[in-house]
């Protein structure tokens, strides 16, 4: 993880004075993230393109729920995903460019 994308995770999960386990956990996350998106098959765009905020507001919200829920117990058997990102996660993988070897 680059220190841009940890300055900014940093700002986005309100961690403003992090300790080891934090900077830890947030590179994990981000780790987890990244990983879970390159499963769909979504790599990174470049940033000079549209789909280049989407990902990153997709890994943003990825690692913020991974980060919140480090102690987290959840009760009752309903969880609801939420809806902005299922909108722009089915964009992102929506919109992933074919592989020059499809062509």
């Amino acid at each position: 993880m680059t220190d841009s994308w940890l300055d900014r995770l940093k700002r986005y999960c309100r961690v403003e004075d992090p300790s080891e386990e934090d900077l830890q956990d947030l590179e994990e996350a981000y780790g987890s993230a990244v990983g879970y998106l390159a499963g769909a098959g979504v790599a990174e765009p470049t940033e000079d393109t549209e789909r280049h905020g989407l990902y990153v507001s997709c890994v943003k919200y990825l690692v913020l729920d991974e980060f919140d829920r480090r102690d987290a117990t959840l009760s009752g058997t309903t969880v609801i995903e939420n809806p902005i990102f299922v909108k722009k996660f089915l964009q992102l993988k929506h919109t992933v460019p074919p592989k020059q070897s499809e062509w």
